[in-house]
């Protein structure tokens, strides 16, 4: 998917997108205004947007992503490099990777990112692994790659968690079970950050019994 081609954003284009106030992604170079994109209504699919294009922009070093308040795509369009300098803060790509191997934590992270809170994440074992937790209360969903070079989310149900019963025909794509738990299949670096991160959130939201992404 080209997070920078509009067509694949087509909520962002309706008809009363010039009556109310919306909130656009606009990515600027030292030439000026680059790319100006409608955020998506919904959380969960403007999470995965914006998660696209800041991955887009660690790929291309001259470019700034901003989000940006405005009426309509023509004024967030005609705002200037220093209105934005002055007015946005950069959408800065502070926990994904540019130039090093994506991490366990890494992928942790961008996944709560997208589950949005009360989720939460944080790097264990020397930063090889990653403990995720939805509090309150709860188990301990644990991500790392296992002993068949797969990554795994392991956890422990207990009473009272109210986890429904997993149930392989409702498996989400991309998804498999484990004795421990539930695992992304054929997990590979060259997937990407967004697309791992969305694997893992999906399979969260399974085991949990949430609507997936």
């Amino acid at each position: 998917m080209d997070p920078f081609n509009p067509t694949n954003y087509a909520p962002a284009y309706r008809a009363d997108v010039a009556t109310r106030p919306a909130l656009y992604y606009v990515t600027t170079d030292d030439t000026g205004v680059r790319n100006v994109q409608r955020a998506d209504d919904s959380p969960t699919a403007r999470a995965i947007q914006r998660e696209q294009l800041r991955e887009a922009c660690t790929r291309s070093p001259e470019l700034i992503l901003r989000e940006v308040p405005a009426d309509n795509q023509g004024d967030a369009r005609r705002l200037t490099e220093r209105q934005l300098r002055q007015e946005h803060a950069p959408i800065l790509p502070a926990e994904t990777p540019t130039e090093r191997p994506i991490t366990v934590p890494d992928i942790a992270a961008a996944a709560v990112r997208l589950l949005g809170a009360p989720w939460t994440a944080r790097p264990t074992d020397f930063q090889t692994a990653a403990a995720i937790t939805r509090p309150p209360g709860g188990p301990v969903y644990r991500l790392r790659i296992d002993t068949e070079n797969d990554l795994a989310i392991s956890y422990k149900a207990g009473e009272g968690d109210g986890l429904p019963e997993l149930d392989p025909n409702q498996l989400p794509t991309g998804i498999g079970i484990s004795e421990e738990g539930v695992f992304v299949e054929d997990a590979m670096e060259e997937n990407g950050l967004v697309d791992l991160a969305a694997h893992v959130a999906n399979a969260l939201l399974f085991v949990t019994g949430q609507p997936l992404i």
